[in-house]
Protein backbone atom coordinates (compact mmCIF):
# COMPACT_ATOMS: atom_id res chain seq x y z
CA UNK A 1 0.00 0.00 0.00
CA UNK A 2 3.10 2.32 0.15
CA UNK A 3 3.33 2.24 -3.38
CA UNK A 4 -0.30 2.63 -3.97
CA UNK A 5 0.09 6.13 -1.98
CA UNK A 6 2.89 6.97 -4.17
CA UNK A 7 1.84 6.53 -7.47
CA UNK A 8 -2.32 6.56 -7.05
CA UNK A 9 -3.03 6.63 -10.42
CA UNK A 10 -1.12 3.57 -11.36
CA UNK A 11 -2.88 1.57 -8.83
CA UNK A 12 -6.04 2.54 -9.93
CA UNK A 13 -5.73 1.06 -13.37
CA UNK A 14 -5.60 -2.19 -11.61
CA UNK A 15 -8.40 -1.00 -9.46
CA UNK A 16 -10.33 -0.54 -12.24
CA UNK A 17 -9.55 -4.16 -13.96
CA UNK A 18 -10.37 -5.62 -10.80
CA UNK A 19 -14.15 -3.73 -10.12
CA UNK A 20 -14.73 -5.09 -13.75
CA UNK A 21 -13.92 -8.68 -12.82
CA UNK A 22 -15.58 -8.33 -9.99
CA UNK A 23 -19.03 -7.29 -11.77
CA UNK A 24 -18.62 -10.16 -14.34
CA UNK A 25 -17.51 -12.48 -11.36
CA UNK A 26 -18.65 -11.30 -7.66
CA UNK A 27 -15.94 -14.40 -6.34
CA UNK A 28 -13.08 -12.49 -7.90
CA UNK A 29 -10.86 -10.39 -5.68
CA UNK A 30 -6.91 -9.28 -5.87
CA UNK A 31 -6.67 -10.03 -2.01
CA UNK A 32 -7.57 -13.20 0.14
CA UNK A 33 -11.12 -12.19 1.61
CA UNK A 34 -10.99 -8.59 0.20
CA UNK A 35 -10.94 -6.17 -2.48
CA UNK A 36 -8.15 -3.41 -3.40
CA UNK A 37 -10.55 -1.09 -3.33
CA UNK A 38 -10.98 -2.10 0.55
CA UNK A 39 -7.34 -1.98 0.84
CA UNK A 40 -6.93 1.33 -0.72
CA UNK A 41 -10.18 2.62 1.90
CA UNK A 42 -7.92 0.93 5.16
CA UNK A 43 -4.98 2.34 4.06
CA UNK A 44 -6.37 6.23 4.11
CA UNK A 45 -5.87 6.26 0.31
CA UNK A 46 -8.83 8.91 -1.03
CA UNK A 47 -6.86 10.01 -3.60
CA UNK A 48 -6.45 6.97 -5.66
CA UNK A 49 -10.44 6.04 -4.55
CA UNK A 50 -11.49 9.44 -5.64
CA UNK A 51 -9.31 9.03 -8.86
CA UNK A 52 -11.17 5.47 -9.01
CA UNK A 53 -14.79 6.70 -8.61
CA UNK A 54 -13.99 9.45 -11.34
CA UNK A 55 -12.73 7.09 -13.75
CA UNK A 56 -15.66 4.40 -13.08
CA UNK A 57 -18.34 7.94 -13.87
CA UNK A 58 -16.40 8.66 -17.47
CA UNK A 59 -15.75 4.85 -18.96
CA UNK A 60 -18.04 3.99 -21.54
CA UNK A 61 -20.38 1.43 -19.91
CA UNK A 62 -21.95 -1.94 -21.11
CA UNK A 63 -24.89 -4.47 -20.46
CA UNK A 64 -23.07 -8.11 -20.42
CA UNK A 65 -24.44 -11.30 -20.78
CA UNK A 66 -22.50 -13.64 -18.72
CA UNK A 67 -23.55 -17.33 -18.74
CA UNK A 68 -21.81 -20.17 -16.86
CA UNK A 69 -21.40 -24.01 -17.22
CA UNK A 70 -20.53 -25.64 -14.33
CA UNK A 71 -19.50 -29.75 -15.19
CA UNK A 72 -19.83 -32.70 -12.48
CA UNK A 73 -16.09 -33.24 -11.83
CA UNK A 74 -14.19 -36.88 -11.68
CA UNK A 75 -15.94 -39.33 -9.17
CA UNK A 76 -13.43 -41.13 -6.55
CA UNK A 77 -14.46 -43.97 -8.40
CA UNK A 78 -13.43 -43.24 -11.50
CA UNK A 79 -10.11 -42.14 -10.23
CA UNK A 80 -9.56 -45.28 -8.59
CA UNK A 81 -10.14 -47.37 -11.67
CA UNK A 82 -9.42 -44.93 -14.81
CA UNK A 83 -6.50 -43.64 -15.71
CA UNK A 84 -2.56 -44.82 -15.92
CA UNK A 85 -1.25 -47.57 -14.41
CA UNK A 86 2.33 -48.19 -13.00
CA UNK A 87 4.29 -51.27 -13.30
CA UNK A 88 3.35 -53.22 -10.33
CA UNK A 89 0.00 -52.51 -10.79
CA UNK A 90 0.00 -53.93 -14.50
CA UNK A 91 1.42 -57.06 -13.15
CA UNK A 92 -1.01 -57.42 -11.07
CA UNK A 93 -3.28 -57.61 -13.67
CA UNK A 94 -1.70 -60.17 -15.74
CA UNK A 95 -1.21 -62.32 -12.92
CA UNK A 96 -4.58 -62.16 -11.49
CA UNK A 97 -5.97 -61.71 -15.27
CA UNK A 98 -8.33 -58.66 -13.83
CA UNK A 99 -6.84 -55.05 -12.47
CA UNK A 100 -7.17 -54.08 -9.01
CA UNK A 101 -7.74 -50.24 -7.80
CA UNK A 102 -5.45 -47.87 -8.58
CA UNK A 103 -2.29 -47.25 -6.09
CA UNK A 104 -0.47 -44.57 -4.78
CA UNK A 105 2.22 -44.90 -7.51
CA UNK A 106 -0.15 -44.78 -10.25
CA UNK A 107 -1.94 -41.66 -9.42
CA UNK A 108 1.77 -40.10 -9.77
CA UNK A 109 2.19 -40.95 -13.31
CA UNK A 110 1.40 -38.37 -15.96
CA UNK A 111 -1.79 -37.84 -18.25
CA UNK A 112 -4.36 -38.67 -15.36
CA UNK A 113 -7.40 -37.65 -17.30
CA UNK A 114 -10.14 -40.77 -18.04
CA UNK A 115 -10.59 -41.64 -21.27
CA UNK A 116 -13.29 -43.74 -20.91
CA UNK A 117 -15.95 -41.09 -19.21
CA UNK A 118 -19.02 -43.60 -18.25
CA UNK A 119 -21.79 -42.28 -15.95
CA UNK A 120 -19.82 -43.27 -12.86
CA UNK A 121 -17.57 -41.40 -13.48
CA UNK A 122 -19.24 -38.39 -12.85
CA UNK A 123 -19.86 -37.09 -9.32
CA UNK A 124 -22.82 -34.93 -9.31
CA UNK A 125 -21.69 -33.40 -5.65
CA UNK A 126 -18.23 -32.21 -7.03
CA UNK A 127 -17.60 -29.37 -9.51
CA UNK A 128 -15.44 -30.01 -12.40
CA UNK A 129 -14.89 -27.56 -15.32
CA UNK A 130 -16.47 -24.07 -15.42
CA UNK A 131 -17.45 -23.06 -19.02
CA UNK A 132 -18.05 -18.57 -19.30
CA UNK A 133 -19.33 -17.16 -22.27
CA UNK A 134 -19.59 -13.02 -21.86
CA UNK A 135 -21.69 -11.34 -24.01
CA UNK A 136 -21.24 -7.67 -24.46
CA UNK A 137 -24.52 -5.62 -25.32
CA UNK A 138 -24.38 -1.59 -25.82
CA UNK A 139 -21.72 0.45 -25.38
CA UNK A 140 -22.87 3.72 -23.31
CA UNK A 141 -22.74 5.94 -20.60
CA UNK A 142 -22.73 4.64 -17.08
CA UNK A 143 -26.49 6.02 -16.30
CA UNK A 144 -27.78 4.92 -19.20
CA UNK A 145 -26.32 1.13 -18.80
CA UNK A 146 -27.99 1.19 -15.07
CA UNK A 147 -31.24 1.96 -17.05
CA UNK A 148 -31.08 -0.33 -19.86
CA UNK A 149 -30.69 -3.21 -17.01
CA UNK A 150 -33.49 -1.58 -14.86
CA UNK A 151 -36.03 -1.74 -17.88
CA UNK A 152 -34.91 -4.85 -18.90
CA UNK A 153 -35.58 -6.48 -15.47
CA UNK A 154 -38.94 -4.85 -15.23
CA UNK A 155 -40.02 -6.74 -18.43
CA UNK A 156 -38.83 -9.80 -16.97
CA UNK A 157 -40.66 -9.29 -13.83
CA UNK A 158 -37.68 -9.27 -11.62
CA UNK A 159 -36.08 -7.52 -9.28
CA UNK A 160 -32.64 -5.43 -9.99
CA UNK A 161 -30.37 -6.93 -7.27
CA UNK A 162 -27.75 -4.40 -5.96
CA UNK A 163 -24.30 -5.26 -4.01
CA UNK A 164 -23.54 -2.12 -1.83
CA UNK A 165 -19.95 -1.17 -1.77
CA UNK A 166 -17.88 -1.82 1.33
CA UNK A 167 -16.02 1.19 1.23
CA UNK A 168 -18.49 3.85 2.09
CA UNK A 169 -19.15 7.03 0.55
CA UNK A 170 -18.02 5.76 -3.07
CA UNK A 171 -20.09 4.11 -5.53
CA UNK A 172 -18.33 0.78 -6.41
CA UNK A 173 -21.33 -1.32 -5.60
CA UNK A 174 -22.59 -3.55 -8.41
CA UNK A 175 -25.65 -4.55 -10.17
CA UNK A 176 -27.28 -7.45 -12.09
CA UNK A 177 -30.53 -9.84 -13.02
CA UNK A 178 -30.16 -13.42 -12.10
CA UNK A 179 -31.90 -15.09 -15.03
CA UNK A 180 -31.07 -19.02 -14.28
CA UNK A 181 -29.66 -19.70 -10.76
CA UNK A 182 -27.18 -22.77 -10.56
CA UNK A 183 -28.69 -25.58 -8.99
CA UNK A 184 -27.59 -27.42 -5.84
CA UNK A 185 -26.04 -30.27 -8.43
CA UNK A 186 -23.58 -30.86 -11.11
CA UNK A 187 -24.19 -30.06 -14.30
CA UNK A 188 -25.40 -26.70 -13.44
CA UNK A 189 -25.73 -23.54 -15.36
CA UNK A 190 -26.48 -20.50 -14.85
CA UNK A 191 -27.05 -16.89 -16.49
CA UNK A 192 -26.98 -13.06 -15.51
CA UNK A 193 -26.93 -9.84 -16.37
CA UNK A 194 -24.44 -6.92 -15.06
CA UNK A 195 -23.30 -3.68 -15.82
CA UNK A 196 -19.62 -2.74 -15.72
CA UNK A 197 -17.34 -0.47 -18.01
CA UNK A 198 -17.28 -1.62 -21.77
CA UNK A 199 -13.41 -2.81 -21.15
CA UNK A 200 -14.16 -6.83 -21.86
CA UNK A 201 -15.18 -7.74 -25.44
CA UNK A 202 -17.25 -10.36 -25.73
CA UNK A 203 -15.71 -13.79 -25.81
CA UNK A 204 -16.76 -17.66 -25.25
CA UNK A 205 -14.41 -20.82 -24.83
CA UNK A 206 -14.29 -22.92 -27.79
CA UNK A 207 -17.29 -25.61 -27.68
CA UNK A 208 -19.21 -23.33 -25.11
CA UNK A 209 -22.74 -23.63 -27.18
CA UNK A 210 -22.82 -27.34 -27.10
CA UNK A 211 -21.49 -27.50 -23.34
CA UNK A 212 -24.47 -24.92 -22.62
CA UNK A 213 -27.27 -27.00 -24.47
CA UNK A 214 -25.98 -30.30 -22.85
CA UNK A 215 -26.03 -28.92 -19.56
CA UNK A 216 -29.36 -27.20 -20.16
CA UNK A 217 -30.93 -30.74 -20.97
CA UNK A 218 -29.31 -32.56 -18.00
CA UNK A 219 -29.95 -29.82 -15.52
CA UNK A 220 -33.87 -29.48 -15.09
CA UNK A 221 -34.16 -28.35 -11.80
CA UNK A 222 -32.79 -25.05 -13.11
CA UNK A 223 -35.46 -21.61 -12.50
CA UNK A 224 -37.56 -21.54 -15.88
CA UNK A 225 -35.66 -18.13 -17.42
CA UNK A 226 -38.63 -16.99 -19.47
CA UNK A 227 -38.01 -14.69 -21.74
CA UNK A 228 -34.55 -14.51 -20.55
CA UNK A 229 -33.58 -17.27 -23.17
CA UNK A 230 -34.70 -15.50 -25.79
CA UNK A 231 -31.58 -14.25 -27.97
CA UNK A 232 -30.65 -10.39 -27.48
CA UNK A 233 -32.23 -8.05 -30.02
CA UNK A 234 -31.31 -4.97 -31.95
CA UNK A 235 -31.08 -1.93 -30.12
CA UNK A 236 -34.08 -0.84 -31.94
CA UNK A 237 -36.21 -3.59 -30.33
CA UNK A 238 -34.43 -5.05 -27.78
CA UNK A 239 -34.45 -4.09 -23.64
CA UNK A 240 -31.09 -2.40 -24.33
CA UNK A 241 -31.76 0.17 -26.24
CA UNK A 242 -28.95 2.40 -26.28
CA UNK A 243 -25.38 2.56 -27.56
CA UNK A 244 -24.31 -0.25 -30.44
CA UNK A 245 -25.13 -4.01 -29.27
CA UNK A 246 -22.44 -6.83 -30.41
CA UNK A 247 -22.92 -10.09 -32.11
Amino acid sequence: MARAARFPKQIVEAALLEYTAQALNPLFTLYANSSLRQQLHLAGNTRALDLLAARLDNEPWSVYEVRRVLTPGRSAWCRSWHGPRCAACLAYERQHGEPRPRCKACRGLPKQSCTRRVPDCYDPQRKGTVWRSVRRVGMLPRHLAKASLDRFASALGRELAHTASVVDGYAFGFDRVVTLQRGDHFPAVERQFVTAPASVPSKARDGFATAWESARAAAPSAPAPGAALLPIQSQKSGPFDHGRSEP
